[in-house]
């Protein structure tokens, strides 16, 4: 069995590791055919073949490495991304139109994140006994 991958397996390889389906990585490295079902097939075909998977396999491993040693994405970070993005747009109509449903879900995923950020804070503040305790609350009037 060869080991060695060609120019257009390794691209294939790459686009797999980096989820794409198999139509697309296939696409992605210059493999060809004439219908959609075909090249379903042939993708399925060429990701079969073990030292292909074998190469996938080592490449997904390396980006969870990667990942791992990633900074961490908090909703300052997140912030930050969204308005360099809204400043590139800001002056442009057409890609403002065109991104306003993404900074729609951006802000709401922030102020989701916001929401259990602060559920967080103020359970552990109780666990801790920096926050509130049992004697701060009023008990419930149950009649």
């Amino acid at each position: 069995m060869n080991n060695h991958l060609t120019a257009k397996e390794e691209q294939f390889a790459v686009a797999r590791a980096y989820g794409k389906t198999q139509i697309d990585a296939f696409k992605d490295a210059g493999y060809f055919t004439s219908t959609r079902q075909t090249m379903a097939v042939e993708a399925s075909r060429i990701e079969s073949r073990p030292h292909i998977k074998a190469r996938i396999d080592e490449l997904r491993n390396e980006l969870k490495d990667e990942q791992k040693d990633a900074f961490t994405w908090n909703r300052d970070i997140a912030t930050q991304r969204l308005f360099t993005l809204m400043d590139k747009i800001e002056h442009s109509d057409k890609l403002l139109t065109r991104h306003a449903p993404t900074i729609l879900n951006c802000v709401i995923t922030l102020n989701q994140m916001w929401v259990v950020e602060k559920e967080k804070e103020e359970r552990i503040q109780i666990v801790i006994g920096g926050g509130r305790g049992p004697q701060d609350f009023d008990p419930p009037d149950l009649f």
